[in-house]
């Protein structure tokens, strides 16, 4: 219900803000399992992609996110999972 309430208040402040266009949604599937493999250009990108995006996600965020309480929390809330520091320099080829 928080993800739902929170990704519909992003969706409309960012489309007053930013002139989003979404191409492709039509590719996502309604049910099964998915990896939507967001390009992480700025601390936008997850807001907009849990705005955007048509299925409640969850994210794979570093794991010192967590370390203040209270966003940690949040970020938990909203389906966020800790990937530890040592990982996220991993690259595929």
């Amino acid at each position: 219900m928080l993800y739902k309430f929170l990704s519909g208040l992003a969706k409309g402040v960012t489309h007053c803000i930013f002139r989003v266009k979404v191409v492709g949604k039509e590719n996502v599937p309604k049910d099964g399992g998915m990896i939507l493999a967001v390009n992480h250009k700025s601390n936008w990108d997850p807001i907009f992609a849990g705005a955007y995006c048509p299925r409640t996600l969850r994210f794979m965020a570093k794991a010192d996110l967590f370390k203040n309480k209270l966003f940690g929390g949040l970020i938990k809330k909203l389906g966020a999972f800790p990937m530890p520091v040592s990982y996220t320099h991993l690259t595929l080829p």
